[in-house]
């Protein structure tokens, strides 16, 4: 386990770079459908009421893979495009199936996502 937080570790013209480390409790690795992604607790919570806040609270069960992976049974090329927007709260739907990528929205609870996606069908 480690804790360090906002360890500087260079520069960029003259801007100090951070790294952000985060504790080991705070790291979660998922196997979406065969692909495996990690990310934060944090950004799996940035938005409320959702298919993760849910998993991360125990209100649906976990199932994980043999290397302690939380399985879900989706589309790994689409959630990419989700957890992306988690992170980030912007939307690139470049070579994304729209009507997909809303379905999956669906699945997982992210209303703004699914507002986006009806707002701006691109």
């Amino acid at each position: 386990k480690y804790v360090i937080k906002n360890y500087k570790i260079g520069c960029d013209y003259g801007t100090p770079l951070l790294i952000r480390f985060s504790t080991m409790e705070e790291l979660v690795k998922l196997n979406v459908g065969g692909e495996k992604f990690a990310t934060s607790k944090q950004t799996l919570r940035s938005i409320p009421d959702t298919f993760f806040t849910s998993l991360l609270s125990g209100r649906i069960p976990l199932s994980k893979d043999t290397d302690g992976s939380i399985f879900v049974d989706r589309d790994p090329k689409l959630f990419q495009v989700i957890l992306n927007f988690l992170r980030t709260k912007e939307l690139n739907t470049r070579d994304v199936d729209l009507r997909l990528l809303r379905l999956e929205a669906e699945f997982y609870g992210i209303q703004p996502l699914g507002n986006d996606l009806n707002i701006n069908p691109h």
